[in-house]
C-alpha cells in the first residue's frame, strides 16, 4: 500500500515574533520523512494547486484564540465571505 502524501504548511513570518508560530512548528518536522514541508507568509490562491496534489494537508498558523490544550486541530470548511482583504 502506498504511503499517504501529507503536506505541512507553516504560515507566518519568522521576522515577526508574534507571527512565527507556523514556521517554528514546521522547523520541528524538518528532518521528518512523514511530511512535505512548505513555508508561507500567507496562503494565496496559487497554493490551491499545490494543496490539490496531496491526500492530507496540515496548515499551522498562529491565532489569538486561547485553546485549553494550547492548540487545536480542525477541518477547514469553505465559507463565503466578501472582504477587501484576506490577510
Amino acid at each position: 500500500m502506498e504511503a499517504k502524501k501529507i503536506l505541512f504548511i507553516g504560515v507566518g513570518n519568522n521576522s515577526r515574533a508574534d507571527d512565527a508560530l507556523g514556521w517554528a512548528l514546521a522547523e520541528t518536522f524538518a528532518n521528518s520523512t512523514a511530511f512535505t514541508i512548505e513555508l508561507r507568509y500567507q496562503l494565496q490562491i496559487e497554493d490551491a494547486l499545490l494543496v490539490s496534489e496531496y491526500e492530507q494537508v496540515i496548515i499551522a498558523d498562529a491565532t489569538e484564540i486561547a485553546y485549553p490544550a494550547g492548540y487545536a486541530f480542525y477541518r477547514c470548511k469553505p465559507t463565503r465571505t466578501e472582504a477587501f482583504t484576506t490577510h
